[in-house]
């Protein structure tokens, strides 16, 4: 179905780094290094907020979503006040 499609669409802006846990806002760029990748290939807040509430009005269940990525990526970001920083 055309949701289907939309899903792994947004899917595909997932990042596949455990360490860099959630959504980009633009496609992956292929790079020579992995060190290069992790400083050009950032998931941003914003993205992974919107990518999971879409993923939700979609009608997934966020199975794909690796949690502990995401979790680990908002403890980054999130500052001593409680706000938090875009990466």
């Amino acid at each position: 179905s055309s949701k289907r499609g939309i899903a792994e669409y947004v899917y595909s802006y997932m990042s596949p780094l455990r360490d860099h846990g959630g959504f980009y806002g633009y496609p992956r760029v292929n790079f020579e290094s992995e060190e290069l990748d992790r400083c050009n290939n950032q998931p941003h807040i914003a993205n992974t907020y919107c990518a999971l509430v879409t993923l939700l009005i979609l009608g997934d269940d966020l199975a794909r979503v690796d949690r502990d990525a995401v979790r680990g990526s908002l403890r980054k970001w999130q500052l001593e006040d409680g706000s938090f920083c875009c990466v």
